[in-house]
């Protein structure tokens, strides 16, 4: 009976030992995991200020004319109705004046 007792503390003792180094091992990896995710949010964070700064010199006034210089265009402002004409939107409302002004 003694020895049953000793072999079952025994028994439960090295369950917990392995109980104890499997989790260790789990948060071992998942501070790996942790550390890797914190370097890839640093690289993204230093990136989106990269790409923050390129958009806002991209969108300056002066860039936008330089741009058009180098492509050989020319930024002249449109003439009367040369865009609207072409929007499908405003073609519609356009339509529907003409036929509410018809049936007047």
């Amino acid at each position: 009976m003694l020895l049953i007792r000793v072999l079952f503390l025994i028994f439960i003792s090295v369950g917990m030992a392995m109980v104890v180094l499997w989790e260790s091992k789990g948060i071992v990896r998942m501070g790996y995991k942790v550390t890797a995710l914190e370097r890839k949010k640093a690289y993204l964070e230093e990136k989106n200020q990269e790409l923050g700064s390129e958009v806002s010199s991209l969108r300056s006034p002066q860039k936008i004319l330089q741009r058009l210089e180098d492509m050989g265009l020319e930024l002249s402002p449109p003439g009367k109705g040369d865009l609207k004409k072409d929007n499908p939107k405003l073609v519609l409302e356009r339509n529907e004046r003409k036929a509410s002004d018809s049936r007047r």
